[in-house]
């Protein structure tokens, strides 16, 4: 009879050692599981990492070809568009007394410029060109100045990513022989005139 529980119970815990040692995970499957864990966090970082430059690697692309696409906008219609509006503006329509028609003042006249040249460009043309008496803008009786002969050859060069020069070389009865380039460069966006050189 002791005998018949004895070998019961060595049976019951011989069963039980074979389940725990069936269900624990061995330690070498414990480590394999963290190298793995291990491993998918760093694969995880290097993926992030590399997408993070690829973005600023775009990002550095597109300013550039910004900057060049701006730089090319400049046709040689456009200069000479520019050009001879510069021209309309600071010669303006006079009454018989040589008064100007639609503006009372320099400032006035300067600000017109805003949208095609530099004030300070503006303001050296419409100074030597104007005197105020009272509250009217007078022109003074001088020659136009030596200017751009549309038909004529003319140089275009670029003399950085953001300004241009024309150059042409005329001759005239009052003025011989004559060198006129134009400075263009960009500002809040455009192109503008911003220096005249007479030679």
């Amino acid at each position: 009879m002791k005998r018949s529980i004895f070998a019961g119970i060595a049976i019951v815990m011989i069963t039980m050692i074979m389940f725990i040692s069936i269900t624990l995970p061995q330690p070498q499957q414990l480590m394999s599981q963290e190298e793995e864990a291990a491993t998918s966090e760093q694969h995880g970082k290097r993926t992030e990492s590399s997408f993070h430059k690829k973005e600023k690697s775009k990002h550095f692309l597109s300013l550039s070809s910004s900057v060049q696409a701006e730089g090319s906008q400049l046709s040689e219609k456009k200069m000479e568009e520019l050009i001879h509006t510069f021209y309309d503006k600071l010669i303006q329509e006079t009454d018989e007394r040589n008064f100007a028609v639609d503006y009372t003042s320099k400032d006035a006249l300067i600000e017109s410029f805003t949208s095609i040249s530099t004030t300070k460009l503006a303001k050296e043309y419409v100074d030597f060109y104007y005197k105020e008496y009272n509250n009217e803008l007078y022109l003074v009786p001088t020659e136009t100045p030596a200017w751009f002969v549309k038909g004529n050859d003319y140089q275009v060069k670029q003399s950085s990513e953001n300004q241009v020069k024309l150059t042409q070389r005329n001759q005239s009865d009052l003025y011989g022989n004559y060198t006129i380039t134009f400075t263009f460069a960009q500002q809040d966006g455009k192109w503008k005139l911003v220096g005249i050189e007479h030679k």
